[in-house]
Parts: C-alpha cells; structure tokens; sequence
C-alpha cells in the first residue's frame, strides 16, 4: 500500500511515515475534532455540524516549522501536517456525503490554542506539545512525530554548570 504523504517532497531528510501511525492519527484527530466542542454550551452547534453546515473546515498551523507546516516561495502551504489535514477534509467529504473545503489560517503559538477554543478555527494541526495545563482546554491526537529541545555545546567545553549556561526560550511554547 501506498503512503499518504510523499517523503520526497519534504526538505527534512529526517522525515519518516508510518501508514499504520497516520491511520490511526487521523482517527484519533477526527475523533478529537467531533469532541471540541466540549466547552460550548450543550445546544450549541458541534465542529461537525458547522463543517456540515458550512461545507469547510477551517485549520490552523505555523507556516514556520519544517517539516511539519511552512509557506513557499509562492505563499502555499506545504508539509506534513499540511498533507495530514489533507486527509482529514477528504475523511470529512467522505463522512458528510459532500465535498469539504479546507481553508488553512497561519497561527502563531501564542495563537493556536485561545483560536481553538473561541472557535476560529476548527481544528489545529501543528508541532504541538502535550502539557497538562493544555489538557484542560483541548483534546489531543495521539502524537504523529517525534521531535525535542537540545542544548548543543562545543566538544571538550565545560558549560554544565547552571551560572555559565545561558538559556533562551520562545514565550508561550512548551520547551521553556
């Protein structure tokens, strides 16, 4: 069987597909994307009711994080996660019975989770890290790839000790 995505197409050599691993995400983020809705009122309209409504899903992403989700030279989206959200309209079109427009929205980390919640986009499809804190507004996927924050240093240099490292972080990302 055939992959989804085309490794090929992604500057990161590092890039590796599992079928079974992106079946499995798309179920669990089709099954996430039904249950945000938690926080509305009980009568409110739910996700899949709006796409069915609207005949469009609306995803956030970062247009800056190789491989997952970048902009090219012509301003398109691409990336893995672009390619997995992808899926999830065609899963969509094929749910609902009618073609799904999938309109993507460039978000910032900052951005993404308060976006979600106050229902600006319907699903976000990123390099997110679980926390628990996030945990008590929105529902995860299971994980679709691996990455971390390392402290490189110069072979044979001495920098362990906390006074002679100097740290940086980005505000609002998990890695602080």
């Amino acid at each position: 069987m055939q992959h989804p995505v085309d490794p090929s197409r992604f500057p990161h050599p590092g890039v590796k597909l599992w079928e079974r691993g992106v079946r499995l995400t798309l179920l669990t983020t089709l099954c996430s994307l039904f249950t945000i809705a938690g926080p509305q009122l009980a009568s409110a309209e739910t996700v899949l009711e709006k796409i069915d409504r609207t005949g469009t899903v609306t995803a956030g992403t970062n247009k800056n994080t190789l491989p997952f989700a970048f902009q090219d030279e012509q301003g398109q989206f691409q990336g893995y996660s672009i390619e997995m959200l992808k899926q999830i309209q065609a899963q969509l079109s094929k749910k609902l019975g009618k073609e799904i427009e999938l309109k993507l929205i460039a978000l910032t980390p900052n951005d993404r989770i308060p976006k979600l919640i106050a229902g600006e986009v319907d699903i976000v499809c990123d390099a997110s890290s679980y926390t628990w804190e996030r945990d008590k507004d929105i529902d995860f996927s299971v994980s679709y790839g691996l990455t971390g924050t390392r402290l490189l240093i110069k072979k044979g240099e001495k920098a362990w000790e906390p006074e002679m490292l100097l740290v940086l972080t980005d505000s609002g990302v998990s890695q602080e």
